[in-house]
C-alpha cells in the first residue's frame, strides 16, 4: 500500500472520528437543554395553549396561558422529588389537572411524547398522533369546592356549604376570583340530574384532599359532574396570567 494511499484512510477516520465526537457533542448539548426546559417546566412554569370551549366564556380557544406549580408545589416527572408549595389550590382557581380517568400519569409515552413536543416547538405530539382526542394527560378546569365542603347543583350553579358553616351560598358569593359561564342549552329540561352534564344534582359532601372541578362552560367539557372529586395529587399547577391575547 503506497504511503498517499495509508494517509488518506488515516484522514478519513480522523475525519469520522471527528464527526462522532461533534454529533455526541450536540446530543449531549440537546439533551441538557430539555432536561432544563423539564426542570423549568415541572417545578417553575409552563405555557397552554387554550384547544377546547371548556373555559369559555373566560377563555377562548386560541388564548395562551403561564401556568406554575410553585404555588401548589411542583414536581419534576417522572421522579419523586420537587419542591413544597406554600398553599393548596384556592377556590375559583384555573388549575391544570391530570383526569381521574388518566391512570397512567406519568408514563413513558407522556416522557418520549414531551420530547418530541420540545424539539419540534410544539408542533408534534407522539401524544396526539396515539391517543384518542378525549384522551390528553391534562385538563385545565376550575376549583369549585373545596375539602370539607357540602355542595349541590342547581340550574348549573354550584351551592356551596363550607365546612363550620351553617348556611349554603353560590360558587360565586364565596369565590374571591370573579368569573362567568355558560349553560345556555336548548334541551337542559330533558335532562336528568343523574346524567353527568345536567344542570342539577343531589348533595355531595368533600372528603379529605378531595376538590370539585368544573367546566366554565357548563355544557361543554368533562368535569366533576361526571369524573367526581379530583384529588389533590391530580392538581399540577395553578393559572398564573394570560400572554395572549394581550387584552
Amino acid at each position: 500500500m503506497s504511503p498517499r494511499a495509508s494517509f488518506s484512510r488515516y484522514q478519513s477516520y480522523t475525519a469520522q472520528k471527528d464527526f462522532q465526537k461533534k454529533v455526541i457533542k450536540v446530543g449531549m448539548f440537546l439533551l441538557l437543554l430539555f432536561l432544563v426546559f423539564s426542570l423549568i417546566q415541572g417545578l417553575f412554569f409552563r405555557t397552554f395553549l387554550v384547544d377546547s370551549e371548556a373555559l369559555m366564556p373566560n377563555f377562548k380557544m386560541g388564548d395562551r396561558l403561564v401556568f406554575s406549580p410553585l404555588p401548589i408545589g411542583g414536581r419534576l416527572a417522572p421522579l419523586p422529588v420537587g419542591v413544597p408549595g406554600w398553599r393548596n389550590p384556592e377556590r375559583g382557581e384555573v388549575v391544570q389537572i391530570i383526569p381521574p380517568y388518566r391512570k397512567d400519569t406519568w408514563s413513558f409515552l407522556s416522557i418520549l411524547s414531551d420530547f418530541t413536543s420540545f424539539f419540534t416547538a410544539r408542533q408534534f405530539s407522539l401524544e396526539a398522533l396515539v391517543l384518542p382526542d378525549w384522551d390528553k394527560g391534562y385538563a385545565l378546569r376550575r376549583v369549585i369546592g373545596l375539602p370539607g365542603d357540602t355542595l349541590y347543583l342547581k340550574d348549573f350553579v354550584l351551592y356551596i356549604k363550607p365546612f363550620g358553616s351553617d348556611f349554603f351560598q353560590t360558587e360565586f358569593e364565596l369565590s374571591n376570583l370573579r368569573y362567568d359561564v355558560v349553560s345556555e342549552f336548548s334541551i337542559t329540561s330533558s335532562i336528568k340530574s343523574e346524567f353527568p352534564f345536567s344542570g342539577s344534582s343531589e348533595f355531595i359532601i368533600l372528603q379529605k384532599d378531595e376538590y370539585w372541578v368544573m367546566a366554565d362552560h357548563r355544557i361543554h367539557g368533562g368535569d366533576s359532574r361526571s369524573w367526581g372529586p379530583v384529588t389533590r395529587d391530580r392538581l399540577v399547577s395553578v393559572l398564573a396570567f394570560q400572554y395572549w391575547p394581550w387584552n
